[in-house]
């Protein structure tokens, strides 16, 4: 199905891409930009248009572009949290509640097959995602929570560079929230890249968990076999219903 374009050049305005690489930058300037008042009316032209065209699309289409509407709003949303304080207005916050650190324990994971990808009959899906396949996963151990901001601090105060949104004040650590700055919370799981994570679980002598290590963290039954609903509605197995992060040797 093709439409007339109403608005080209609004369009080309706000049609930048995700994560584009350095050639591919935007170079509009803030004289570009229309007012707050055209854009609101744009905006609402163009969901009128998608509601008049929604009937008439396959579920497959339909699922496409609402993934595509969330992908863009998951990138908004970290424009969003690096802007400076003053250009965001927000509701109050609640205060995080703190609690001791978790003590964690290694769980064995016994040994079998991880169902990994879809099957092209379960519905919509990414290329990537394709086709569904099994990998046979040897018996392993896993820690069984997340790692906290109090334990990656302790890489921090080695000398690793900090997480992007921890920030020092006065001899303190704090965490940059979406609208406010905020005492680091110790007991709260870090927020880092995956090159950090695979580099501070090298400091603790262990490794990030492959994909297939993970699904049988999450699904493992004690016989072996895949668990058709892994977090609930069944006694759990000893690594069910835990958060999974760094692996090592039990």
């Amino acid at each position: 199905m093709q439409e007339d374009r109403f608005h080209p050049e609004f369009d080309k305005l706000f049609e930048a891409g995700i994560d584009p690489d350095s050639a591919s930058l935007p170079t509009d300037q803030p004289s570009d930009w229309p007012s707050v008042k055209e854009v609101c009316a744009y905006n609402q032209k163009v969901r009128r248009r998608i509601d008049a065209l929604l009937p008439n699309v396959s579920e497959e289409m339909a699922l496409i572009a609402i993934e595509h509407r969330l992908m863009h709003a998951e990138t908004l949303t970290y424009l969003l949290h690096n802007l400076p304080y003053d250009c965001k207005r927000g509701l109050p916050v609640e205060a995080i509640a703190e609690s001791s650190e978790p003590v964690s324990t290694p769980v064995e994971i016994p040994g079998g097959l991880a169902t990994l990808g879809r099957d092209r009959d379960e519905g919509f899906g990414w290329d990537n995602e394709f086709e569904e396949h099994f990998v046979r996963v040897p018996a392993f151990c896993i820690d069984r929570y997340k790692i906290t901001n109090g334990e990656y601090l302790e890489v921090v105060k080695q000398g690793a560079k900090p997480p992007h949104f921890w920030t020092m004040r006065n001899g303190e650590w704090f965490v940059r929230g979406m609208f406010e700055l905020r005492p680091l919370p110790l007991s709260a799981p870090v927020y880092v890249t995956h090159n950090e994570a695979a580099e501070y679980a090298a400091w603790k002598n262990k490794q990030l968990p492959t994909e297939s290590q993970f699904h049988r963290a999450a699904y493992a039954s004690r016989e072996g076999l895949e668990r058709e609903y892994p977090w609930g509605n069944e006694e759990p197995f000893p690594g069910q219903g835990v958060r999974f992060y760094g692996m090592g040797r039990c």
